[in-house]
């Protein structure tokens, strides 16, 4: 897992804006996610992720190589109060990202783009504490 704080102060003596993006490579999730009917509490790699967001109060979690096969299962994952905002998706191995960002993180709408074939890379734009921010991951 690896965790960065980006920091941006606001012209002279104007506030400090702080958001955390962490992001972590799955090894393979596709199988807990179906696997599992409660996916919000059940299985040991979801387990982690819910530990990891709330001890480093994340705004971003990137999830890379998730091999997850749809969209309906991404959309269905939540860890603390992160949801997915961004994602692609393929059941190939060393494939899938999953971008999910908490309340603070809109993200702009059309802005995404992704591999083809689908599963290697994300890119979007995000609106997050009154700053846009390039949001992308790759395998």
């Amino acid at each position: 897992m690896s965790t960065h704080t980006h920091t941006r102060a606001e012209g002279t003596g104007g506030s400090i804006n702080k958001f955390r993006v962490t992001t972590q490579n799955m090894g393979g999730f596709g199988l807990e996610v179906r696997s599992h009917k409660n996916r919000t509490k059940t299985g040991p790699k979801m387990q982690y992720l819910r530990k990891s967001a709330e001890r480093n109060a994340t705004d971003v979690f990137v999830l890379t190589e998730t091999r997850i096969k749809t969209t309906a299962e991404c959309k269905n994952i939540r860890i603390g109060q992160l949801k997915p905002t961004m994602m692609t998706v393929s059941g190939r191995t060393a494939a899938g990202v999953i971008v999910l960002t908490n309340k603070n993180a809109s993200f702009i709408e059309g802005s995404s783009r992704e591999s083809n074939p689908a599963g290697h890379f994300i890119i979007g734009v995000y609106q997050i504490h009154g700053t846009r921010v390039i949001i992308g991951a790759y395998i």
